[in-house]
């Protein structure tokens, strides 16, 4: 039986303890002399576990008979001398000197390396747990690195997450949650079995805004200014953050700002930017959901105008990674998003456009599981569009795939594929597509362990979806599946209004994007993320139906003389275009500033540069008649009217370019 309180604590925590078999090995064989260790650097995020982990050392050492010194970097006395007191005397022979918050002796860490440690007895064992890396030293020199063993730690696995709030009295029925919430991160998941126990079961970490609080302090570290905190805010809403996103956001302050984010050790630097350990990220947006929920619209238009900046002259890959920075903010708001955190987390996975030897595992995994004229069509449509394939991996091995087309397609395969054939029938019913107007189809989509009830599916769905979206335009975007009870509340979230079945096994899901546009369809996103609304648009929201070039034409002459006339605009055809087109609806000023953008675009045709200052005589900076313009610009009125008619024609040519999407005028 113990004696002491302190026994039954340590019984306690023994019994308590779970995971960290590496460590704990690796300590053990220290102390037996077993391995040339003899130091032992622990790393990782805040609350991740290390002084958990260093009690535990201290136990095995107790065990062992080993003296034991404990210290921690945030004592503000410590120094040579406190270090030098705890490994000197009659007992120092075998010490176990244990030592937390080593991020704070900074300053120490050359003289620890090259002074205190090599003075200590051969058999000494010494633990270092910190935030931080050790300083590459550590590992280059040849002889410290014989005798130290780094270890990073992560976050508990699963089953590890599960033990500990086993241990911890957790309902068996409220693991799983509990599990999912805490992200293995075992400072959460303690705090998280100690709302259990007092019968507050969360939903999310929002749920729960005092336990926030003691996160918070925890795992992050305060932002030394505004700018710092714009990027601590805008890192833990991205997927991955870049320097150009971050510039954005705080402009010349961007490298001192990445340094700092860089060197915080919740943030890792990948290939891709910027990468926030998860539970910290959660954290975080829990924080900010509750502090200021009025940024969250600002963050996703400020990611969402970077990427279309950044995807102007972007193909590939790049296309597929800011896809997923503007999927990923949908995550908690959409029906599947869960999958989104569970497939993208995974190290090894990764999405990119497909290549000519997947089309065989493709062909082969669409017969398996639709049959030989499906698969026929895949390979078709494969050859004639090898761009339409794109691909999600796990390692080396394809894990889902889509095929995602722009129709019409040269050559012409719509008249072979009676699925596609409906669709596009459908559209024609409801408004034949202008000259030069094409409709994305996602026709082909499926993972190869349950096809269409893959995560991965639905991962690399979304992000297939919205680089088609976002690299060219199209009037209309449609997908289709068969697995309707899967997608149905994800299309309902995205507020697609058409919903077709078709040859009795395929639901096809259809937005006009004429009616609506892609800026502001995803304003709308962005607003239900925090209303929680799904189901069709509004239709007060929707512009009337698109005009025809004849008509357009009408419009812009009737916009150009009252251009400097408001409400005459405001009741004009062209208020119903993409050219007066804003996130928050069709805007007069929108409409008469893109006028103006199209007349100084001409303009920069030198060849085009007298039809400018005619309409600029004439319209933008009108004279009090058309006769005063002529003389204004010393040409005779007949030469005049014919210039002013070949400027409405170009003009027109401009504006009727950014009504289909393949113009984009830079933001007034």
């Amino acid at each position: 039986m113990a004696e002491r309180l302190g026994a039954l604590l340590d019984d306690e925590r023994r019994r308590g303890f779970v995971g960290r078999r590496r460590e704990l090995d690796a300590f053990a064989a220290a102390l037996r002399g077993a391995s040339s260790h003899r130091v032992l650097f622990v790393h990782g995020p805040g609350g991740i576990g290390k002084t958990t982990l260093l009690d535990r050392f201290r136990l095995l050492a107790v065990d062992a008979g080993r003296p034991v010194a404990q210290l921690h970097g945030r004592d503000q006395e410590i120094g040579p001398d406190t270090l030098l007191d705890a490994t000197t005397g009659p007992g120092d022979g075998g010490v176990v000197v244990l030592v937390d918050g080593y991020e704070r002796l900074g300053p120490l860490d050359g003289w620890i390396r090259d002074t205190w440690l090599p003075g200590l007895a051969t058999d000494a064992v010494v633990a270092l747990a910190g935030r931080d890396a050790p300083a590459p030293v550590w590992r280059t020199d040849p002889g410290w690195r014989a005798l130290v063993s780094v270890h990073a730690l992560d976050r508990l696995g699963g089953h590890e997450a599960a033990e500990l709030l086993t241990r911890a009295g957790v309902d068996e029925a409220l693991v799983d949650r509990l599990v999912e919430l805490g992200a293995g991160h075992p400072l959460a998941l303690g705090l998280l079995a100690d709302a259990a126990a007092q019968g507050r079961v969360p939903t999310t970490l929002a749920d729960l805004p005092d336990l926030v609080a003691e996160l918070l302090p925890v795992v992050t570290d305060e932002a030394p200014d505004e700018a710092h905190a714009v990027g601590l805010e805008l890192c833990a809403h991205v997927w991955s953050l870049t320097e150009g996103l971050l510039r954005e956001a705080v402009g010349d302050r961007t490298p001192t700002v990445w340094r700092w984010l860089a060197s915080r050790p919740f943030i890792s630097h990948g290939p891709g930017g910027l990468y926030t350990h998860d539970l910290v990220r959660e954290v975080l947006e829990a924080e900010y959901a509750h502090r200021a929920p009025e940024d969250q619209p600002w963050l996703h238009q400020l990611i969402r105008r970077h990427a279309r900046r950044h995807l102007k002259d972007a193909s590939g890959a790049e296309v597929l990674r800011a896809a997923t920075q503007l999927l990923w903010l949908h995550r908690k708001a959409m029906p599947i998003g869960g999958a989104y955190a569970s497939v993208l987390e995974q190290e090894s996975v990764t999405v990119a456009p497909g290549r000519i030897s997947d089309h065989d595992d493709v062909v082969r995994t669409v017969r398996a599981w639709e049959g030989d004229g499906e698969a026929r069509l895949a390979g078709e449509w494969m050859a004639a569009c090898p761009d339409a394939l794109r691909v999600m991996r796990r390692g080396d091995e394809l894990v889902a795939f889509t095929v995602a087309l722009a129709c019409p397609v040269e050559p012409v395969l719509e008249s072979d594929d009676p699925v596609v054939t409906a669709v596009l029938g459908h559209v024609a019913r409801l408004g034949p597509l202008r000259p030069g107007e094409r409709v994305s189809v996602l026709r082909f989509g499926g993972g190869t362990d349950r096809y269409q009830h893959d995560p991965e599916l639905a991962v690399l769905g979304g992000i297939s979806l919205i680089a088609e979206w976002l690299s060219r335009p199209f009037a209309w975007a449609w997908s289709l599946t068969l697995a309707p009870e899967v997608f149905d509340g994800v299309f309902a979230y995205m507020g697609f209004e058409h919903r077709l079945e078709l040859d009795g096994a395929r639901v096809a899901y259809g937005l006009d994007w004429r009616r609506i546009g892609f800026d502001r369809w995803y304003s709308i996103a962005v607003e239900r993320t925090i209303t929680g609304e799904v189901g069709p648009i509004d239709r007060r929201l929707l512009r009337p139906p698109p005009l025809d070039r004849s008509a357009f034409d009408t419009a812009v002459k009737a916009a150009l003389r009252a251009l400097h006339h408001p409400d005459e605009l405001a009741a004009g055809a062209l208020m119903g275009t993409e050219v007066a087109a804003t996130d928050a609806g069709p805007d007069v000023e929108r409409l008469q500033d893109r006028v103006r953008q199209a007349v100084a675009r001409l303009g920069l045709d030198p060849t085009a540069d007298e039809l400018a200052r005619v309409l600029d005589r004439t319209f933008v900076h009108p004279a009090a008649s058309q006769e005063a313009a002529a003389e204004a610009l010393g040409l005779p009125f007949s030469t005049y009217r014919r210039r002013l008619a070949r400027a409405t024609e170009r003009v027109t040519d401009l504006l009727w370019a950014v009504e289909l999407g393949e113009l984009r005028f830079d933001d007034p």
